[in-house]
């Protein structure tokens, strides 16, 4: 029977172990969201579609799917998937993660998540200062179009760490979109957008040494998220008022960038 791992999410046509992770507990695999428009499979996602930004949504059995499809092991790629093959800027590989429909939330315990790396400091650069920098070019760019800017969050920056790092984990492949299971009663967020931004290693240097302050590695970011309308709309959007970020930097020297809007 097709089951979906509880641990990985990853989606498979008969009982575990999880070929993925190892894991023996699968949750029952109902029907997937596909896109109308382009066929993109979606989990635990609401419209826009990530790879072409359709509306419509069609429901799928995971069973009907190709487990030989070219976009993942499975044959059901994840939100991630699509969305790291869009836009590639230098070493600069820029997603839409997700999309969350109104996940109500209460507790103020934010959990945490472990992620190899450094989430503080790498090569002289402080991920604080390039955060409270990244939120200022965004929000600079909203003041030049005449928008309200956006508010800084405890809870949004704690979701945006909870997302980067689970990014991070998974080697900036393979991703998918946190669901409302995993957050249900941990962060405080109501309907959210992530962007992320991940500076892929690919020479013998490491992408956090190709960068000489916090004010370059910002810049080249949030300009990377405003040259494409996909990525720039939801951090223009007035339907969004609070802002968290998210840099960590993998072992491997990978720049992980991750913003939240809520």
């Amino acid at each position: 029977m097709a089951g979906r791992c509880t641990e990985c999410g990853r989606y498979h046509h008969d009982g575990p172990p999880c070929e993925n992770c190892g894991t023996m507990s699968f949750q029952p695999a109902e029907e997937v969201k596909a896109c109308a428009e382009c066929g993109a499979i979606h989990r635990d996602e609401s419209p826009p579609c990530n790879e072409c930004g359709a509306m419509g949504f069609r429901k799928v059995n995971p069973d009907s799917i190709d487990e030989s499809g070219d976009d993942g092991d499975d044959g059901i790629p994840s939100p991630s998937q699509h969305s790291r093959r869009k836009v590639l800027y230098g070493l600069g590989i820029v997603g839409v993660l997700g999309a969350g429909g109104y996940v109500y939330l209460t507790s103020d315990d934010y959990p945490t998540m472990e992620a190899p790396g450094k989430a503080d400091e790498a090569s002289g650069i402080r991920f604080e200062t390039v955060e409270t920098e990244m939120r200022g070019l965004v929000n600079d760019e909203r003041e030049s179009q005449g928008l309200f800017t956006l508010s800084s969050a405890e809870n949004v920056d704690a979701f945006a760490e909870y997302y980067n790092k689970m990014y991070v984990k998974q080697g900036g492949s393979n991703v998918r979109a946190v669901t409302s299971e995993e957050v249900d009663g941990k962060f405080n967020v109501s309907e959210y957008h992530a962007v992320s931004n991940h500076w892929e290693t690919e020479t013998s240097s490491r992408s956090i040494d190709g960068f000489d302050s916090a004010s370059e590695l910002a810049r080249r970011t949030v300009d990377s998220w405003m040259s494409e309308a996909r990525f720039r709309d939801p951090l223009l959007s007035t339907e969004f008022s609070e802002i968290g970020l998210d840099v960590h930097v993998g072992e491997d020297g990978d720049i992980f960038l991750l913003v939240v809007v809520d």
